[in-house]
């Protein structure tokens, strides 16, 4: 029989995060216990905008989000989900932890972390394979006065209605994107939805990401991953704002390393910022006469799921 709890270390080990952070975890819980579950009552109650979560020290916020996840665990399971990708999906916060003491030798999370983990407290993105699933309703980007914009072209808004069901592809720091990789995680993807949400229409694998940004594709050579994962999309809008890429590219304190330290992909993103920016790409899932769901493999080839 499937135990009905998790005890606070059981979860802390399965994150997997560096040995020093894992011990101050366990050690200030165990000072605190009670503080923390008073916190974790109403830690993500409110709107996104004013989660009571946002107001705690850093190192408070992963206390809390870690005693968060022994609920998580079982209503992750009750959707479904193997303990495989639990943990994987739960090790989102350890790989954004360790990465942060690794560059600033700070431990805990920031203000926009708290907001990108409330889809783990809602039970709403799964990590299956190597690519990130949040389940959503699909937005068209909106105009903004003064900020960048992404306009949907009409042969994207053709496609697919706003408002639909759609799946929301995240790609995790440091992930290996191959092509057998990626292509196994859309099929394990599409196979876990169809089973344990057989009554959600899913229009579409959606990516709004600098990864899919035409004129940065360009550059890449035919053996690039991220180019191969990006030919997978139909391009329906970008914008030319390079913050993101940078940002991206450039994450966890990596910019200020020597140049003889970059990556290749960083060097290139230095010299051509201005090939840099954002798309949006969609993936559509039709059925065959089978109902199995069909996407665009590499090049645009239809693959069966």
């Amino acid at each position: 029989m499937e135990e009905l709890t998790l005890s606070f270390e059981e979860v802390v080990r399965n994150l997997h995060f560096i040995p020093y952070i894992e011990q101050e975890i366990l050690r200030a819980f165990s000072r605190k216990e009670k503080w923390i579950q008073e916190i974790a009552e109403t830690a993500y109650s409110g709107t996104d905008s004013a989660f009571p979560l946002l107001k705690r020290r850093p190192f408070t916020r992963l206390l809390v989000l870690c005693y968060l996840l022994k609920t998580k665990f079982f209503d992750y399971q009750k959707l479904g989900a193997s303990k495989e990708i639990i943990w994987d999906t739960f090790q989102d916060v350890s790989v954004r932890c360790n990465l942060t003491y690794q560059a600033t030798g700070k431990m805990g999370i920031s203000k926009e972390e708290v907001l990108w983990f409330n889809h783990i407290i809602s039970t709403t993105i799964f990590k299956i394979g190597v690519l990130q699933y949040e389940i959503t309703k699909l937005q068209y980007p909106g105009k903004e006065k003064g900020e960048p914009y992404m306009e949907v072209s009409v042969k994207g808004k053709a496609l697919l209605l706003e408002g639909c069901d759609v799946l929301s592809c995240h790609i995790r720091h440091g992930v290996e994107l191959s092509s057998i990789a990626v292509e196994a995680s859309f099929r394990k993807a599409a196979d876990f939805f169809k089973e344990h949400y057989p009554h959600t229409n899913f229009r579409a694998f959606v990516c709004s990401s600098w990864l899919l940004y035409p004129p940065m594709l360009s550059l890449l050579g035919e053996e690039s991953k991220i180019r191969q994962f990006a030919l997978r999309f139909t391009i329906i809008a970008s914008c030319p704002d390079c913050k993101q890429a940078m940002e991206r590219i450039f994450s966890y304190g990596s910019k200020s390393l020597p140049k003889e330290k970059w990556t290749s992909l960083q060097v290139l993103a230095m010299q051509n910022k201005k090939r840099l920016g954002y798309a949006m790409g969609v993936i559509m899932m039709k059925s065959d006469v089978q109902g199995s769901p069909i996407f665009p493999g590499k090049n645009g080839t239809l693959c069966t799921l």
